[in-house]
């Protein structure tokens, strides 16, 4: 999932971002490097700390350890396959409009570009619209492709509803 994580990140200069997934994610890994520690690996506590914060923390739920890191990973890569429906110059955009000094702050480089593509569509439909449908017609404006990343997507939206 690593890997895969990897080959997904976003072009950008976030440093909260790309510090937390290419230096603390794998300091991570490293603590695993013999037998013993990947046995008892659920047992451990993930003492890394991985400054960068999912979009949904209900995600990860009471979750330490490898396993905690499994389902941070995976939310990140659904973050990722989401940014990728859209151009560094766009998420760049969203990063400066967020602001000016964006990499002084900690925030979800995911989250925001979702709520900028969230207006955007709402603003486009010039009409009422449910939030399912502002969802469908989001993915399907994103072409977004990955089920899982989309329910991913669906889920976070959902928790701007019931926080």
């Amino acid at each position: 999932m690593y890997l895969a994580t990897l080959k997904t990140m976003p072009d950008t200069d976030y440093s909260y971002y790309n510090f937390t997934i290419t230096q603390s994610v794998k300091q991570f890994f490293s603590q695993y490097t013999n037998y013993f520690t990947w046995y008892n690996a659920h047992q451990l506590p993930c003492d890394v700390i991985l400054t960068y914060q999912i979009c949904q923390q209900r995600y990860t739920g009471q979750l330490t350890g490898i396993e905690y890191m499994q389902r941070y990973l995976q939310a990140i890569y659904y973050e990722n396959i989401f940014l990728q429906c859209f151009s560094p110059g766009a998420i760049r955009q969203v990063l400066q409009d967020y602001h000016m000094d964006y990499n002084s702050i900690l925030f979800n480089v995911f989250e925001e570009t979702l709520k900028a593509a969230i207006g955007c569509t709402l603003a486009q439909s010039g009409a009422e619209i449910t939030p399912d449908a502002a969802y469908r017609q989001l993915i399907d404006q994103t072409g977004l492709k990955s089920a899982h990343a989309q329910e991913y997507v669906k889920q976070c939206i959902l928790q701007y509803r019931n926080p």
